[in-house]
Protein backbone atom coordinates (compact mmCIF):
# COMPACT_ATOMS: atom_id res chain seq x y z
CA UNK A 1 0.00 0.00 0.00
CA UNK A 2 3.25 2.24 0.61
CA UNK A 3 4.34 1.78 -2.54
CA UNK A 4 1.24 2.44 -4.26
CA UNK A 5 0.60 5.87 -2.22
CA UNK A 6 4.53 6.83 -3.12
CA UNK A 7 3.77 5.91 -7.01
CA UNK A 8 0.29 8.11 -7.12
CA UNK A 9 2.00 10.87 -5.02
CA UNK A 10 4.56 11.15 -7.71
CA UNK A 11 2.03 10.72 -10.50
CA UNK A 12 0.26 13.85 -8.73
CA UNK A 13 3.44 15.88 -9.10
CA UNK A 14 3.59 15.42 -12.75
CA UNK A 15 -0.35 16.40 -12.95
CA UNK A 16 0.06 19.50 -11.08
CA UNK A 17 3.40 20.38 -12.78
CA UNK A 18 1.07 19.99 -16.38
CA UNK A 19 -1.60 21.76 -14.58
CA UNK A 20 0.44 25.20 -13.58
CA UNK A 21 1.80 25.34 -16.56
CA UNK A 22 -1.73 25.04 -18.82
CA UNK A 23 -3.46 27.76 -16.77
CA UNK A 24 -2.00 30.71 -17.98
CA UNK A 25 -2.25 29.39 -22.01
CA UNK A 26 -5.92 28.41 -20.54
CA UNK A 27 -6.58 32.31 -19.07
CA UNK A 28 -5.23 33.63 -22.68
CA UNK A 29 -8.04 31.81 -24.69
CA UNK A 30 -10.75 33.39 -22.37
CA UNK A 31 -9.12 36.67 -22.61
CA UNK A 32 -9.16 36.44 -26.16
CA UNK A 33 -12.68 34.81 -26.46
CA UNK A 34 -14.03 37.84 -24.70
CA UNK A 35 -12.78 40.56 -26.28
CA UNK A 36 -14.14 38.18 -29.69
CA UNK A 37 -17.42 38.58 -28.48
CA UNK A 38 -17.63 41.93 -26.90
CA UNK A 39 -16.38 43.44 -30.37
CA UNK A 40 -17.88 40.65 -32.20
CA UNK A 41 -21.70 42.58 -31.43
CA UNK A 42 -20.56 45.82 -30.74
CA UNK A 43 -22.37 47.00 -32.95
CA UNK A 44 -24.40 44.07 -34.75
CA UNK A 45 -26.24 42.20 -32.05
CA UNK A 46 -27.92 39.80 -34.52
CA UNK A 47 -26.46 36.36 -35.05
CA UNK A 48 -28.08 35.66 -38.80
CA UNK A 49 -25.89 38.24 -40.03
CA UNK A 50 -23.15 35.80 -39.78
CA UNK A 51 -20.14 36.65 -41.13
CA UNK A 52 -18.93 40.17 -41.67
CA UNK A 53 -15.43 41.35 -42.32
CA UNK A 54 -14.45 42.66 -38.96
CA UNK A 55 -15.62 39.24 -37.77
CA UNK A 56 -13.82 37.24 -39.62
CA UNK A 57 -10.51 39.11 -38.45
CA UNK A 58 -11.53 38.96 -35.21
CA UNK A 59 -12.07 35.38 -35.14
CA UNK A 60 -8.73 34.99 -37.10
CA UNK A 61 -6.68 37.08 -34.13
CA UNK A 62 -8.52 35.74 -31.17
CA UNK A 63 -7.41 32.25 -32.05
CA UNK A 64 -3.71 33.48 -33.48
CA UNK A 65 -2.94 35.56 -30.38
CA UNK A 66 -3.59 32.81 -27.46
CA UNK A 67 -2.12 29.72 -29.86
CA UNK A 68 1.61 32.00 -30.41
CA UNK A 69 1.21 32.69 -26.55
CA UNK A 70 0.77 28.75 -25.81
CA UNK A 71 3.82 28.13 -27.96
CA UNK A 72 6.13 30.81 -26.60
CA UNK A 73 4.96 29.11 -22.97
CA UNK A 74 5.81 25.93 -24.56
CA UNK A 75 9.22 26.47 -25.57
CA UNK A 76 10.55 28.03 -22.46
CA UNK A 77 8.93 24.72 -20.54
CA UNK A 78 10.80 22.58 -23.45
CA UNK A 79 13.75 24.63 -22.38
CA UNK A 80 13.55 24.08 -18.83
CA UNK A 81 12.44 21.09 -18.57
CA UNK A 82 16.05 20.05 -20.84
CA UNK A 83 18.06 21.89 -18.40
CA UNK A 84 16.34 19.73 -15.14
CA UNK A 85 16.86 17.02 -16.90
CA UNK A 86 20.50 17.72 -17.56
CA UNK A 87 20.66 18.06 -13.54
CA UNK A 88 18.83 14.91 -13.47
CA UNK A 89 21.04 12.54 -15.07
CA UNK A 90 24.18 14.16 -13.53
CA UNK A 91 22.50 13.28 -10.01
CA UNK A 92 21.41 9.23 -11.23
CA UNK A 93 24.51 8.67 -13.04
CA UNK A 94 27.33 10.28 -10.52
CA UNK A 95 25.83 9.41 -7.61
CA UNK A 96 24.60 5.97 -7.26
CA UNK A 97 21.34 5.53 -5.13
CA UNK A 98 20.58 9.36 -5.68
CA UNK A 99 22.58 10.02 -2.45
CA UNK A 100 23.28 13.24 -3.79
CA UNK A 101 21.01 16.58 -2.27
CA UNK A 102 20.03 19.02 -5.36
CA UNK A 103 17.24 21.33 -3.84
CA UNK A 104 16.80 22.60 -7.29
CA UNK A 105 16.22 19.20 -8.55
CA UNK A 106 12.75 18.35 -9.44
CA UNK A 107 12.45 14.92 -11.55
CA UNK A 108 8.74 16.17 -12.21
CA UNK A 109 9.65 18.98 -14.01
CA UNK A 110 12.23 16.92 -16.04
CA UNK A 111 11.73 17.25 -20.32
CA UNK A 112 9.47 14.38 -21.64
CA UNK A 113 7.89 14.29 -24.83
CA UNK A 114 4.70 13.66 -23.49
CA UNK A 115 4.63 16.47 -21.33
CA UNK A 116 4.27 19.02 -24.42
CA UNK A 117 1.02 17.20 -25.28
CA UNK A 118 -0.33 17.28 -22.49
CA UNK A 119 0.33 20.95 -21.65
CA UNK A 120 -2.52 21.68 -24.69
CA UNK A 121 -4.64 19.13 -22.90
CA UNK A 122 -7.13 21.53 -20.77
CA UNK A 123 -7.68 23.49 -23.71
CA UNK A 124 -8.64 20.13 -25.93
CA UNK A 125 -10.42 18.87 -23.35
CA UNK A 126 -12.49 21.84 -23.13
CA UNK A 127 -13.34 22.11 -26.80
CA UNK A 128 -14.33 18.43 -27.03
CA UNK A 129 -16.88 18.56 -24.06
CA UNK A 130 -18.30 22.35 -25.65
CA UNK A 131 -18.42 20.17 -29.09
CA UNK A 132 -20.26 17.19 -27.77
CA UNK A 133 -22.70 19.60 -26.12
CA UNK A 134 -23.37 21.97 -29.08
CA UNK A 135 -23.48 19.03 -31.47
CA UNK A 136 -25.96 17.15 -29.57
CA UNK A 137 -28.17 20.39 -29.08
CA UNK A 138 -27.19 21.09 -32.87
CA UNK A 139 -30.93 21.79 -33.98
CA UNK A 140 -31.81 23.86 -31.07
CA UNK A 141 -29.27 26.05 -31.25
CA UNK A 142 -29.68 26.70 -35.32
CA UNK A 143 -32.97 27.41 -34.39
CA UNK A 144 -31.91 29.97 -31.89
CA UNK A 145 -29.41 32.06 -34.28
CA UNK A 146 -32.09 32.89 -36.62
CA UNK A 147 -33.85 35.36 -33.83
CA UNK A 148 -33.20 38.42 -34.29
CA UNK A 149 -31.25 39.41 -31.07
CA UNK A 150 -30.14 38.12 -27.77
CA UNK A 151 -33.33 39.43 -26.41
CA UNK A 152 -35.50 37.48 -28.18
CA UNK A 153 -33.47 34.36 -27.39
CA UNK A 154 -33.82 35.18 -23.31
CA UNK A 155 -37.67 35.43 -23.44
CA UNK A 156 -37.83 31.86 -25.53
CA UNK A 157 -35.26 29.91 -24.33
CA UNK A 158 -33.35 31.29 -21.16
CA UNK A 159 -31.36 28.28 -20.04
CA UNK A 160 -29.74 26.93 -23.79
CA UNK A 161 -29.94 30.89 -24.93
CA UNK A 162 -27.88 31.73 -21.68
CA UNK A 163 -25.84 28.37 -22.05
CA UNK A 164 -24.85 29.72 -25.92
CA UNK A 165 -23.71 33.27 -24.78
CA UNK A 166 -21.66 32.42 -21.71
CA UNK A 167 -19.87 29.53 -23.95
CA UNK A 168 -19.23 31.83 -27.04
CA UNK A 169 -18.20 34.38 -24.30
CA UNK A 170 -15.74 32.20 -22.63
CA UNK A 171 -14.16 30.23 -25.70
CA UNK A 172 -15.52 32.17 -28.93
CA UNK A 173 -12.34 31.45 -30.31
CA UNK A 174 -13.40 27.64 -31.59
CA UNK A 175 -17.31 28.03 -31.44
CA UNK A 176 -18.14 32.04 -32.89
CA UNK A 177 -17.07 30.16 -36.31
CA UNK A 178 -19.03 28.10 -36.31
CA UNK A 179 -21.93 29.88 -34.82
CA UNK A 180 -21.42 32.25 -37.03
CA UNK A 181 -21.61 30.29 -40.50
CA UNK A 182 -24.81 28.16 -39.34
CA UNK A 183 -26.14 31.59 -38.77
CA UNK A 184 -25.54 32.85 -42.21
CA UNK A 185 -27.40 29.45 -43.47
CA UNK A 186 -24.41 27.47 -44.47
CA UNK A 187 -25.06 24.02 -41.87
CA UNK A 188 -21.59 23.03 -40.46
CA UNK A 189 -21.97 20.48 -37.55
CA UNK A 190 -20.55 21.71 -34.44
CA UNK A 191 -18.79 18.41 -33.83
CA UNK A 192 -16.03 19.37 -36.39
CA UNK A 193 -15.35 21.58 -33.47
CA UNK A 194 -13.47 17.65 -32.14
CA UNK A 195 -10.60 18.03 -34.80
CA UNK A 196 -9.90 21.93 -33.90
CA UNK A 197 -8.99 20.29 -30.61
CA UNK A 198 -5.85 18.97 -31.82
CA UNK A 199 -4.20 22.53 -32.75
CA UNK A 200 -3.36 23.82 -29.10
CA UNK A 201 -2.16 19.95 -28.34
CA UNK A 202 -0.20 20.10 -31.37
CA UNK A 203 1.31 23.36 -31.25
CA UNK A 204 1.87 23.12 -27.62
CA UNK A 205 3.96 19.54 -28.28
CA UNK A 206 5.53 20.94 -30.85
CA UNK A 207 7.05 24.19 -29.37
CA UNK A 208 8.04 22.51 -26.41
CA UNK A 209 10.20 19.81 -27.85
CA UNK A 210 11.51 22.71 -30.28
CA UNK A 211 12.88 24.23 -27.23
CA UNK A 212 14.27 21.50 -25.66
CA UNK A 213 16.54 20.95 -28.49
CA UNK A 214 17.16 24.48 -28.78
CA UNK A 215 18.34 24.71 -25.13
CA UNK A 216 20.12 21.37 -25.82
CA UNK A 217 21.88 23.00 -29.12
CA UNK A 218 22.91 25.80 -27.25
CA UNK A 219 24.82 24.12 -24.30
CA UNK A 220 26.35 21.62 -26.69
CA UNK A 221 27.77 24.96 -28.48
CA UNK A 222 28.96 26.36 -25.38
CA UNK A 223 30.50 23.41 -24.46
CA UNK A 224 32.46 23.11 -27.61
CA UNK A 225 33.72 26.85 -27.39
CA UNK A 226 34.84 25.80 -23.91
CA UNK A 227 36.68 22.84 -24.61
CA UNK A 228 37.95 24.56 -27.76
CA UNK A 229 39.23 27.27 -25.69
CA UNK A 230 40.83 25.37 -23.31
CA UNK A 231 42.50 23.53 -25.91
CA UNK A 232 44.41 26.73 -27.46
CA UNK A 233 45.21 27.53 -24.23
CA UNK A 234 47.02 24.23 -23.71
CA UNK A 235 48.79 24.51 -26.61
CA UNK A 236 50.45 27.65 -25.74
CA UNK A 237 54.38 27.56 -24.88
CA UNK A 238 54.23 28.51 -21.00
CA UNK A 239 56.60 30.76 -19.80
CA UNK A 240 59.25 30.14 -17.51
CA UNK A 241 60.03 32.23 -14.39
CA UNK A 242 64.21 32.30 -14.05
CA UNK A 243 63.83 34.93 -11.46
CA UNK A 244 65.75 37.53 -13.38
CA UNK A 245 69.26 36.60 -11.95
CA UNK A 246 71.91 36.86 -14.27
CA UNK A 247 73.32 33.95 -15.85
CA UNK A 248 70.01 31.42 -14.95
CA UNK A 249 68.40 31.61 -18.13
CA UNK A 250 69.39 29.95 -21.01
CA UNK A 251 70.97 31.64 -24.29
CA UNK A 252 69.48 31.54 -27.37
CA UNK A 253 70.57 29.56 -30.17
CA UNK A 254 71.68 31.54 -32.96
Amino acid sequence: MSKFKSKAKEIGKWLLDIFKHSIMPLIMYITCSVVLFMFAFNEDTTWKTGFTTVRIWLCIGSALIPMIYQGVLAFLSGANGYEMLVAGNVKRTAYEGGELNMSSHKEHQEYRTWKGFALGGMVAVTTVVLAIIWGCNQGAIDGILTMENTEAVASTNPVLGGFMVGSVLCWGWALLPFMLANASGVFVSYFLMIPVAILPVAIAGGFYIIGAYARRRKRLAKLDAEEKALAEKEAKPKKVNYGGLPGTKPNKKK
